[in-house]
């Protein structure tokens, strides 16, 4: 290295200038031997057998059995795709990043002491450093990387980022020019701590490819959420056909009218794909638009339409479309039909039987009928004023019964007023005889002495009122 790289600090650039070349070739050689050297595709082979023991061979992210590998026909190229290169390279970069603290591997270069762990230092630093001057191998228009070790280095700086405890951080500042720049630091007092930590629990995950069977849907759905803007509102795995045995692919619905191409998990940018359901057929009477459970019809037979016991004998004539053939093909019209029904509802997120109007309204083909739906933003425009209709709909009814009930309480408290009304009323007039009675001087002494009791019954209603404190 000739010039001092940017973006670092002045002791950085120079423990680089110093050190650079050492750790290269140290981080170089654990990459090559022990990092692309390292790790075993895990195989079912034809006959059923493993080439590993499936018996005792731990999973040591779940620690539990290994429950996936690869199948017969399966190769590297065939499960990662267009990603394999750039895994792989985050892998052995991985490695090399994890083991580069060893005395043992730094005296194998001739390291020792503080040397030693400024050659650790520098790899690490070296390794965020390369991931940001490596930007410049991403093309956002294609949302896709020119070169598989900038990819690789760019998601080992996001582990790094991720870790917390501010271990690494990009800011903003300005140089002495006064233009925009970026600085970027390592604590380096965290290399072991935080570091080495988040790299090693990063490897776990790239060595057993894919989503385990064991791994608690509750963690996948909090992971996902964590790192998209999404809201889980279901996932469930597939099941192998005639089997109760699961699989790793998980079928997770969202929340809202649009569907990322990818999602971020654990680091890693997966692509998913839109879930297009086949047409279901009831088991009694062959149906494409209904369930069996929901069915009130007799058993029919799937190759004549016909209800009868015994092996058929009949032509055959479907129940569906009433073509030469049993309802159970593939081929039959009225299928195809359903499976772009399905198709068109996926991917225009509508309705069944919305899908299913719209090609039998306009009669026309798949094709054609895609060209005429609205785009995705008129479609979450006309979603969001069919909601905004809603909720004034049910504004509007609230209101009608908030009115209706507070009328209906107004007519009882006024009923109840006037009854009161009436009851303290008659009170007062009994009491205004009694003591009218008691002032009249041929008034008996009998009744002179009843007069404190009959004031006493005659006064307890209107004391009871005083005491609930709201006719006083």
């Amino acid at each position: 290295m000739t010039e001092p790289p940017n973006f670092l600090i002045k002791t950085d650039q120079d423990l680089i200038m110093k050190y650079g070349n050492f750790a290269y070739e140290m981080k170089v050689g654990l990459h090559e031997l022990l990092g692309h050297g390292s790790g075993k595709l895990f195989r079912k082979e034809k006959d059923g057998s493993f080439n590993f023991d499936a018996d005792t061979v731990v999973d040591f992210v779940t620690n539990k059995k290994v429950c996936s590998w690869y199948e017969e026909g399966e190769t590297y190229d065939s499960v990662f795709g267009p990603l394999g290169a750039s895994f792989e390279e985050c892998r052995a970069e991985s490695v090399a990043l994890y083991l580069c603290d060893c005395s043992t591997v730094l005296k194998i270069f001739g390291f020792e002491g503080v040397e030693a762990s400024d050659i650790t230092y520098i790899v690490w630093l070296s390794v965020a450093l390369k991931a940001l001057e490596g930007l410049e191998m991403y093309d956002p228009k294609t949302d896709s990387w020119l070169q598989a070790h900038s990819q690789a280095r760019y998601v080992m700086l996001q582990v790094m980022l991720e870790s917390g405890e501010d271990f690494v951080k990009i800011e903003k500042v300005t140089d002495s020019d006064d233009k925009p720049d970026l600085l970027l630091t390592l604590d380096r007092s965290k290399l072991a701590s935080v570091g080495k930590k988040a790299i090693g629990d990063f490897l776990g995950k790239l060595q057993i490819f894919d989503i385990p069977v064991n791994t608690p849907l509750e963690e996948l759905a909090e992971e996902i959420q964590a790192k998209n803007n999404l809201d889980v509102v279901e996932m469930r795995r597939f099941l192998k056909q005639n089997s109760s045995k699961q699989t790793t692919p998980v079928l997770i619905t969202v929340l809202g009218t649009t569907i990322p191409d990818s999602i971020k998990i654990w680091f890693i940018n997966q692509k998913i794909q839109h879930f297009i359901d086949r047409p279901r057929q009831c088991t009694k009477c062959h149906s494409l638009v209904h369930p069996s459970r929901t069915c009130d019809k007799d058993n029919v037979c799937s190759r004549c339409s016909e209800i009868h016991t015994g092996p058929c004998q009949r032509p055959e004539k479907c129940i569906n479309c009433t073509g030469p053939h049993d309802a159970k093909s593939n081929l039959c019209p009225a299928y195809i039909r359903e499976k772009k029904v399905l198709e068109l509802k996926c991917r225009n997120h509508i309705t069944t039987g919305e899908a299913r109007r719209l090609i039998q309204s306009q009669n026309m083909n798949y094709s054609e009928t895609v060209k005429v739906l609205p785009a995705s933003a008129e479609l979450q425009e006309t979603v969001t004023s069919k909601f905004e209709a809603l909720i004034h709909s049910v504004n509007e009814k609230f209101e009608r019964l908030l009115q209706a009930v507070n009328e209906k309480l107004e007519a009882q408290t006024a009923t109840f007023a006037n009854m009161l009304h009436t009851t303290i009323e008659s009170i007062m007039q009994n009491m205004y005889k009694i003591v009218v009675q008691s002032l009249e001087s041929n008034t008996s002494p009998t009744r002179k002495k009843k007069l404190p009791k009959n004031l006493d019954l005659s006064s307890s209603l209107p004391m009871q009122w005083d005491a609930g404190g709201k006719n006083a």
